[in-house]
């Protein structure tokens, strides 16, 4: 059961959360784009710091994390817009905390049913 879960079920969760990363950052960015030309007032004021551009460092992300916090999304008239940033919301959360269930169930769930047990010869220290 171990080998099936590490040669097809962690490459399955690995690449879930590398997509899910990749979906979420393009969601984040149209939503942030969609944001800012007709509800600049829903994101948080831009700091102009030197050498500091937070649009090219990820800022775009908090700045949809602030609009959610804020409830400053439920102006939006569009369906197709706030069906988007909703489901741009509760998929950061899915995929936060899917993988790690996941892996940490595998390996510390069910008492360590999986662990693997000590070869011949070579003493286990408690």
């Amino acid at each position: 059961m171990r080998e099936l879960f590490l040669n097809y079920g962690m490459p399955f969760l690995v690449l879930g959360a590398l997509l899910g990363s990749f979906l979420y950052l393009l969601c984040s960015h149209a939503l942030y784009t969609y944001l800012k030309e007709n509800y600049s007032d829903a994101l948080p004021p831009r700091l102009e710091l030197f050498m500091h551009d937070s649009e090219a460092m990820g800022g775009f992300i908090n700045s949809i994390q602030y609009a959610a916090r804020e409830k400053r999304w439920k102006r939006i008239e569009s369906n197709t817009w706030r069906r988007l940033f909703v489901f741009n919301h509760d998929s950061a959360i899915l995929w936060c905390f899917a993988a790690p269930y996941s892996v940490g169930h595998f390996y510390f769930g069910r008492a360590n049913k999986y662990v693997i047990p000590a070869k011949a010869g070579i003493q286990q220290q408690c």
